[in-house]
């Protein structure tokens, strides 16, 4: 699995004083967040503000030497668009720029050369400032355990969202659920990322400040996997021997997969375990979240008292939350 750190603060000025981030949480019915991908064609006033409290605009990256936020000309029309759309809309949703992304190292940098500056600003209200981080708060890395500083993490951070996706890819032989809620077969899923996290709460992290991605789209570099498979009736499902990558580098998005399985009259599958959907047809198998993914997903947030939820991305589903 890849690893990689995303540092998000708000882009528009927040009330409020202190380290409490209760504030932020909207009527007391905790955060609803998604990822705004700003080189899609989606409009931001498209976006239905009664689903979110919370919209990323993804990504703007910093400079490799200066760490200042690098805005190219198409991020100068992109975000006022992004701002004034939102801000309008109603109920409002707090809007945040996403720094970082993908496999880019520089915000690790950013942060720790300028981010901790942004709770600092003398005289005016402060910033949010998040992270996405990885699905679980310990990890091996480098040859040697490795783990999260929760309780700084407490005391600087409005909340931590681990990136519950990207368990299975291209990289493997064999099919597997992107975002599994669970695995009987590994400790590859979210509920055991998320135990992780709750245990770190020992060290003064509260499950406030705990925003799980539970859910996936089906688009960009983190989209269900589609590969050819063997298509021996008793190997479609998780887990079963797989030849590659399917058709279109192995990247649908949920309009098109709905649509592959209407034409080709696909076998759809809901997995309880994984609490994802898998569909098969010919050498074609497809796995992706779908609408009893987010009930399930949604479901366990709110059993486990974390502070939200958040899912990539927008302009990719075809679904009501």
């Amino acid at each position: 699995m890849p690893f990689f750190i995303l540092v998000i603060f708000h882009t528009v000025l927040s009330s409020g004083s202190g380290s409490s981030s209760d504030h932020f949480y909207p009527s007391g019915k905790g955060i609803r967040a998604a990822y705004f991908p700003s080189p899609s064609s989606f409009s931001p006033s498209s976006i239905d503000t009664q689903c979110f409290t919370h919209i990323y605009y993804a990504f703007l990256q910093p400079e490799p030497s200066t760490y200042k936020l690098y805005v190219t000309q198409f991020d100068q029309a992109r975000i006022p668009e992004f701002i004034k759309a939102l801000r309008t809309k109603n109920p409002p949703v707090t809007t945040l720029l996403s720094i970082g992304g993908g496999d880019n190292n520089a915000q690790f940098r950013w942060l720790g050369n300028r981010g901790s500056r942004a709770l600092e600003l003398s005289g005016k209200p402060r910033l949010l400032l998040t992270s996405a981080v990885y699905y679980a708060s310990k990890f091996p890395f480098y040859g040697g355990p490795r783990s999260y500083p929760a309780g700084a993490i407490s005391k600087y951070w409005d909340w931590a969202s681990p990136m519950c996706y990207d368990y299975h890819g291209s990289w493997e032989n064999f099919t597997g659920m992107k975002a599994a809620l669970d695995d009987s077969n590994s400790n590859i899923s979210t509920r055991y990322g998320i135990r992780l996290w709750i245990e770190a709460g020992g060290f003064g992290f509260s499950l406030r400040q705990l925003v799980g991605i539970l859910l996936i789209s089906v688009s960009g570099p983190w989209c269900p996997t589609q590969k050819s498979h063997r298509g021996s009736a008793k190997v479609n499902g998780i887990g079963a021997p797989a030849l590659g990558v399917g058709p279109r580098y192995g990247v649908l998005v949920y309009h098109q997969i709905v649509h592959f399985n209407k034409r080709t009259n696909a076998t759809v599958v809901f997995d309880a375990e994984s609490a994802s959907y898998y569909s098969y047809s010919g050498r074609s198998w497809i796995g992706y979240d779908g609408v009893q993914s987010v009930d399930v997903k949604v479901r366990f947030a709110k059993l486990l008292g974390l502070g939200g939820y958040f899912f990539w991305a927008l302009a990719c589903n075809a679904w009501k939350y």
